[in-house]
């Protein structure tokens, strides 16, 4: 049996597909070699548009992007042979070719996601050869990446808000980032946002966004609300026939009992913390497994803080939240409270900003939030979005990073300031305790209370923080008091959120996890 008729015949929904195609030839003639192949490369670039149901295995992969002659692949040589008219295609040296396909026809016809690693590195060095004055496209597609070690792993569609400026759309990114550089495939499935939240500019990974899942394992990086929504809308158009893996954001302590069947939507849950792994254990998922998130702000844009009224003599503390993720949830008020208390002086140089984003849904929170503030001139509030490296320059650029949040289920934003080297004072409860301790920080004492209706969505049953003022102010002074002093806390902080949050760390985690996954997938399709 040759590679293709194999691929062929050992996917259903692919040996389907191809009978359909010929559906007048005798066996014998039907599975030769050069028949299969010549399918499977049509199949990639026209017959996966239709028929939705095939999952591209990594033997599928391995055959589309096998070198062949000069091309870097077998589906660049069919592209070229198939949409270049032969007397022009014979002119061309393959510099121009490699040129074409990969500048032209794959994002034209959305290829990315089939491409590997190695065809990738090739790709590289045939155009240094080639074409060398020619400056590269920014897109991944032309960036040099690692050996492609982990080829053999099954393909990921990541399911998500990936144009979102929130949280789950940096779950989702950070998601991506982390596949491309483990060489494992992934494609983006990427959901539309609701009107209340800010979209960003353009991702460099829009190329690989698909309208339908391509590969065997799909992750849900949304919540587990938002993945019984999609069950409902598309049903097995999206579900069936994949593993189906919930990477859900949480805050709170439980969820409402007639929502846990929810869990049976998917095959497992990752939980990006100790805090969510215990939450979802208790919840009866059949498998919970620790994924750490990948924590990689942008080189920070340094920010003129003296447009926005500040002396480079001051003592600025930060606080950053969405007005979509609940003002009760994040907490604004307690920064304002900890802050004056910490500072009573009117007249000393002690500030703090509130950066928030999303204010545009919700009129009247801010309208509260702007008068809780007016008074106090200290105060100023930064509404709207900002590039993210000009976040994270905010963030780098300040005394003090401040989070008296009554729930996180991870915490990333804290964690992005400890790795910029920036003191971080928060709430000692849920997501951010995986991180974050008096080693490395400053948590604040705080009690547990029921989360009341108004406060959160499927609130009922669970508890939540209720940070100290007091323990707050005391620990911002001692900031204020020790900031010569804090060079080697800060260096364990960043060191620490390195090791458990940067690439390796979670290359290695998502890696093993799908190895794992790899035998349960042949077993069951």
């Amino acid at each position: 049996m040759s590679e293709a008729v194999g691929i062929i015949e050992a996917n259903p929904t692919l040996l389907a597909a191809f009978l359909l195609r010929h559906p007048t030839l005798a066996r014998k003639d039907l599975f030769t070699d050069a028949r299969a192949s010549r399918f499977l490369l049509w199949f990639a670039i026209e017959g996966r548009r239709r028929f939705q149901g095939v999952r591209f295995s990594p033997e599928y992969l391995a055959f589309l992007s096998g070198s062949v002659g000069p091309f870097p692949s077998r589906l660049a040589a069919y592209a070229a042979a198939s949409r270049i008219e032969e007397t022009r295609l014979a002119q061309m040296d393959i510099g121009a070719i490699c040129s074409w396909y990969y500048r032209e026809c794959v994002p034209e016809l959305r290829l990315e996601p089939l491409i590997s690693l190695r065809e990738r590195a090739e790709l590289q060095r045939i155009l240094a050869t080639s074409a060398p004055d020619i400056p590269l496209p920014a897109s991944p597609l032309f960036q040099p990446r690692p050996a492609n070690r982990n080829a053999d792993l099954p393909g990921v569609n990541v399911i998500g808000f990936a144009e979102g400026v929130l949280g789950i759309g940096e779950d989702a990114r950070a998601l991506v980032r982390v596949l491309d550089h483990a060489g494992i495939p992934f494609s983006i499935i990427n959901l539309a946002l609701p009107d209340r939240v800010s979209r960003q500019a353009e991702d460099e990974y829009a190329g690989w966004v698909s309208d339908r899942p391509i590969f065997p394992v799909n992750v849900f990086a949304i919540t587990a609300f938002e993945t019984a929504r999609l069950s409902i809308e598309q049903g097995s158009n999206l579900f069936e026939g994949r593993y189906n893996i919930g990477y859900w954001p949480w805050e709170l302590t439980d969820l409402p009992t007639h929502w846990r069947s929810v869990v049976g939507l998917v095959d497992e849950v990752w939980a990006s913390s100790g805090f969510l792994e215990d939450v979802y254990s208790r919840m009866q998922a059949d498998e919970v497994h620790l994924m750490p998130p990948y924590i990689n702000p942008p080189k920070p844009v340094a920010v003129d803080l003296e447009e926005f009224g500040f002396t480079v003599d001051e003592f600025i503390v930060l606080t950053m939240f969405d007005f979509n993720s609940y003002m009760a949830r994040k907490n604004p008020l307690g920064a304002i409270a900890a802050f004056r208390k910490a500072f009573p002086d009117t007249e000393g140089n002690e500030r703090l900003i509130i950066k928030s984003v999303n204010s545009q849904a919700h009129p009247e929170a801010l309208a509260a939030l702007e008068a809780e503030i007016m008074a106090d001139h200290r105060i100023v509030l930064l509404d709207g979005t900002m590039e993210r490296a000009e976040v994270f320059g905010l963030i780098e650029m300040v005394d003090c990073f401040l989070s008296l949040h009554r729930a996180e289920g991870f915490g990333r934003v804290m964690a992005e300031a400890m790795l910029l080297g920036t003191p971080v004072v928060a709430t000692n409860w849920s997501g951010n305790t995986s991180f974050l301790d008096q080693n490395l920080g400053f948590p604040v004492d705080f009690s547990l209370r029921p989360v009341r209706q108004d406060e959160y969505p499927f609130w009922e049953g669970s508890s939540w923080a209720e940070p100290s003022i007091e323990d707050a102010a005391a620990k911002l002074a001692l900031v204020r008091s020790r900031q010569g002093e804090l060079g080697p806390m800060l260096d364990a902080a960043r060191s620490h959120i390195q090791n458990q949050f940067g690439l390796d760390a979670t290359v290695e985690a998502v890696a093993t996890r799908l190895r794992a996954i790899k035998p349960i997938l042949a077993r069951r399709f």
